[in-house]
């Protein structure tokens, strides 16, 4: 405000003596004012903003500036020199390292199914969804063959329908061999069909007659005369061309090169049958031999080994102690002309 003081009106004019005016700290020329605001200016002065924006942010930053709440109706030349150091601090260089280092075993082989039908061109076969390979007893093999249509079973390999794979995959009475059911008649498998097989044990364990376990090689389960553990004497009077009848499942008829060798010295107590068809010949009364090649065939009823001229069975025996292609040893061969019975010499 103005204090007012006297004025002598002078023939010069007026002199002013009024003191000097106060300042008044309110009425400031807008002009000047110092424009301290912070936003970032949208007004249509000639803002000269040098926004220095470093921001090395490559991501496409879609921040516009929509400050525009600017109230500012300075018209004057506004040289405010905007210097918006708007620091990002956004340090998103835009480089995506996803590391999204997904290390799950994808075990979907797209082979998933509703039908058998669905994985037929892989070789498989539809399990609750997922085709699988055919290695199972109802889709076995390249052709995913159903085996139990033939009573039979998938091979362990998964390759093809075989009759077992175990014995259990028998019949009662008979046991696996070799993928195939065979019967119970061996030390080791023996049984008559409908029970279990066991395997036979004992001084001398073989599967007999009604294939059942004994220790004799006989047919009847009795020895009546024991060389060794694979050669027996079975007592009996059949022919020759039956020989083979008093032998138990698992034996055979010995030769007479077997007789020979696995006598260990001992005679005979009953008349037995080799297997071979033997030939005799004589030098002399009581000087004779047997052969498989040379000598005199006796009809029907070959020389077979003899304890003497009758044994216990009442066999007979018109030569005895006759040796093998030479009078001598003595390998109590005998035999021929009317003597058409015996037992029989089994072997293992």
């Amino acid at each position: 405000m103005v204090v007012s003081v006297a004025c002598l009106l002078l023939a010069v004019g007026c002199i002013d003596f009024s003191l000097p005016e106060k300042n008044d700290s309110d009425d400031m020329d807008s002009d000047a004012d110092s424009d301290s605001d912070s936003h970032i200016d949208t007004d249509t002065d000639t803002d000269t903003d040098t926004d220095t924006d470093t921001d090395t942010d490559t991501d496409t930053d879609t921040d516009t500036d929509t400050d525009t709440t600017d109230t500012d109706t300075d018209t004057g030349t506004d040289t405010d020199i905007d210097t918006d150091t708007d620091t990002d601090t956004d340090t998103d260089t835009g480089t995506d390292t996803d590391t999204d280092t997904d290390t799950g075993t994808d075990t979907d082989t797209g082979t998933g199914c509703e039908a058998d039908t669905e994985c037929a061109e892989y070789g498989m076969w539809c399990d609750d969804g997922d085709c699988e390979v055919c290695t199972v007893d109802q889709h076995c093999g390249d052709a995913c063959e159903d085996c139990t249509g033939s009573n039979s079973v998938c091979d362990i390999d998964g390759s093809q329908c075989v009759a077992c794979t175990d014995d259990a995959h028998c019949a009662l009475g008979n046991w696996c061999n070799s993928k195939t059911c065979v019967p119970c008649d061996t030390v080791d498998h023996c049984g008559p069909e409908g029970q279990a097989c066991e395997v036979c044990s004992g001084l001398t364990p073989i599967c007999g007659s009604g294939r059942t376990c004994t220790s004799s090689s006989c047919g009847d389960g009795e020895a009546e005369q024991v060389f060794r553990m694979d050669m027996m004497g079975c007592a009996g009077s059949i022919t020759w061309a039956a020989r083979g009848n008093l032998c138990a499942n698992g034996w055979r008829v010995c030769t007479a090169l077997e007789w020979m060798s696995r006598r260990n010295g001992a005679a005979p107590t009953h008349n037995y049958w080799t297997n071979d068809d033997l030939l005799w010949d004589f030098a002399g009364l009581n000087i004779c031999w047997v052969s498989t090649t040379t000598g005199f065939q006796c009809d029907g009823h070959p020389m077979r080994v003899c304890v003497d001229t009758t044994d216990p069975e009442g066999n007979t025996c018109t030569l005895i102690n006759c040796g093998y292609e030479s009078p001598t040893p003595n390998e109590y061969f005998g035999g021929c002309a009317d003597d058409t019975t015996a037992g029989t010499l089994c072997c293992f």
